[in-house]
This record gives C-alpha cells, structure tokens and sequence, in this order.
C-alpha cells in the first residue's frame, strides 16, 4: 500500500490527536520571556540582602526581587530592568539542534525556537542568582547593561570602590582595575562624577570603616601569633623547669612535714618552706599570665574565669587584674605562714600552679 493510501486510512481521530499532541507540546516548550517565575533561592537564601547594587550608576534599595524577562532581568520594586542576554555575555548560543534527514520536516522551527528560549531562562537565571546570592552575603554588585555583572567579592576591592566613589576626585585607574572586562565609553559616564544620596554616602562610609578596622584586627591577630610563635619555646623550657623546681620542693616539704610549733627547729624549717613555696607561687603565676595574654591575643584559647572573660581582649586590665589578685592572696599566705592551715593552703596552690604550668606545656606542644 503506498504512503498516500495508508494516510488517508489512518482514522480522522489519530490526526486530530498527533495535532493536538503537537500544539500542546510547541507550547510547553516555547516558556514566555515577558514576566517570568521569581528566580531561585540559593543556597544561604535565610540571609538578608545586605550589600550594595548599582544599576548604571544608580543605587537600587535593597530588597529586590530578580525576575527574567525579555532581553534581561527585572529589579522589582524598583522597576528597573538590567539589559543582558546570552549573546551579549558572549557564550555560546546554540540556534537549533542536529536531525536526522528525515526529520526535517517535522516542524524543525518550534523546536529551535523551544531550545533558546530554554537556554535563555537558563541564563538569566544562573546571572539573576549569582546576583542574588552576593546581595544576601553583602557584597557589592555593579551592573552595566550589556555587561556581565561586575561583583566585588574581596574586602580590599570593596575598600578600593568606597574610598574612590567617595573622594572628590576618584581615580580613573583604580576604577578600571574595578571595572575589568567593562568598556571605559560604559563606565565612565556612569560612575564619574555620580553623586549618591546622603544613605548610600553613609552605606559605603561604614563598610569603609568596618573593613578598615577589620584588617587592622587581622594585622594584630597576625603580629600575636608572630609574637606567640616567637615566645614558644622559651616559655616552654622556663615552665618546664619551674614546674620541677616547685614539684621537687613540694616533695622535699611534704617529707619534712608541716608544723607551728613554736620555736624549734622543724616548724622554722616548715615557715621557711611556705615563703619559698610563695615565691615559686609568684613566678608561675606571672608564667601564666604571659602565656594567656600571648595566647589570647593569638585568639588561640578562651578564657573560663567569669571574672576575667570580660577583659581578656584587653592585656593592660587582664594583667593589672591578675597582679591585684595574686599579690592579694600570696599577701595574706605570707602574713600568716607560721599557721598550719596556710601552709597546708600554700602547699595546694603550688599543687594547682605545676598542673596549670604543665597543662599550658603541652598545649603548647600541640600548638607547634
């Protein structure tokens, strides 16, 4: 039977079908540009758009809602619409797919058009997130139409762009390391000469500030652990050696025994052992107080003294809030180191300072 033949015996309700099929599916497969579906959130998207967006030398308020439309992306509330598309990114823009020979006849045009405006929404949704996601981490974000987003990701490149947009007389060069990739003809007429409102001026003051403060907190956290790395192993060999100095004498005490009796000679020898036992008190204790403030500064350790947590950050009142304490209570062990009960309380605090000695030992070990 010929091809004519079968055609015209195929029953009227198959044809109606295919067609149908056809149009349902042309369709599906042709998604409109004019108002498209919000774009998805990213990964971080319980985060607050907190950054800066410029549109063509225009600040754009915060939040905004990103949408794909024809030839770019709209900013709703704003109203605005960011000019960009695939062509102009200059990626590849594929224009129809391969079929075998006899497939060309079926319908070949619908099909191309189904494949780039799939491609398209792809696109805009892939800018249109990665613009999204960089506002939710407060970044800067300046769009040129035409252009691809320019997205400052570095705290140095941030400072950079405040400090130019703010002075009086911006630096060309500064700004073309800024704007790489983007025409000096589109970024100039934009960015020179722009005058921002008083909040905008006030937002980039205070990120100004902010990273200003913040490299100044890294280059101390540094200098710290310099510092720190510097002083390891010498405060290491000195609590070592304090700490077997003191163990030994607490043993050589604890053979002679503690008394307060009187004159003789054992209880002169047991006075005599508790004012050396605060000496060794002193010293670990001014021990400890290096290597906390040497540590805490490298922001290697937490203090757990209620007391102290609140001025650990501050080495002047940390140290003069140690050296109060300490003098205080070696000051009333030794006023009275002729009774029996302070020496037993001497002989425990020499206990706590080897322990505590040795335990920053060898964390300090760990450390290196």
């Amino acid at each position: 039977m010929s091809d004519e033949n079968s055609s015209i015996c195929r029953p009227p309700g198959s044809r109606r079908r295919g067609t149908l099929l056809i149009l349902l599916s042309a369709i599906a497969g042709m998604p409109s540009m004019a108002a498209g579906p919000d774009l998805p959130q990213p990964e971080g998207s319980n985060r607050q758009q907190s950054g800066l967006l410029i549109l063509n030398g225009e600040h754009i308020r915060l939040p905004i809602m990103l949408k794909p439309v024809e030839g770019g992306i709209r900013l709703e509330p704003a109203g605005r619409i960011y000019k960009y598309s695939q062509e102009a990114d200059g990626a590849e823009h594929e224009t129809g797919v391969a079929h075998a020979p006899e497939d060309d006849s079926f319908n070949t045009e619908r099909r191309k058009r189904k494949k780039n405006g799939q491609a398209s929404v792809r696109f805009l949704e892939s800018v249109g997130g990665n613009i999204d996601e960089s506002l939710r981490f407060g970044e800067i974000t300046v769009l040129f139409d035409g252009h691809q987003p320019v997205i400052l990701p570095s705290a140095t490149e941030e400072l950079a762009f405040c400090e130019e947009l703010l002075s009086a007389q911006p630096s060309e060069q500064r700004l073309a390391e800024l704007f790489t990739g983007i025409p000096d003809t589109t970024w100039k007429p934009a960015m020179l000469g722009v005058n921002f409102d008083a909040g905008t001026r006030s937002w980039m003051q205070s990120r100004q500030r902010s990273i200003v403060a913040s490299e100044a907190s890294n280059n101390e956290s540094v200098r710290a652990v310099q510092l720190l790395n510097r002083c390891q192993y010498p405060l290491t060999v000195l609590g070592m050696l304090l700490g077997v100095l003191t163990l030994g004498h607490m043993l050589k005490w604890t053979a002679r025994g503690l008394d307060d009796s009187g004159d003789s000679k054992k209880a002169e020898l047991s006075v005599r052992c508790a004012e050396v036992a605060i000496y060794f008190l002193l010293a670990l204790s001014a021990l400890d107080l290096t290597w906390t403030i040497l540590a805490s500064q490298a922001g290697l350790m937490t203090e757990l003294n209620p007391l102290a947590a609140g001025i650990v950050n501050s080495p002047e009142k940390l140290a003069g809030f140690k050296v109060i304490a300490t003098l205080l209570a070696c000051g009333i062990l030794y006023f009275w180191r002729h009774c029996r009960q302070i020496q037993q309380a001497t002989w425990w605090m020499c206990l706590v300072c080897v322990l505590l000695t040795f335990r920053w030992v060898v964390v300090d070990s760990l450390v290196q």
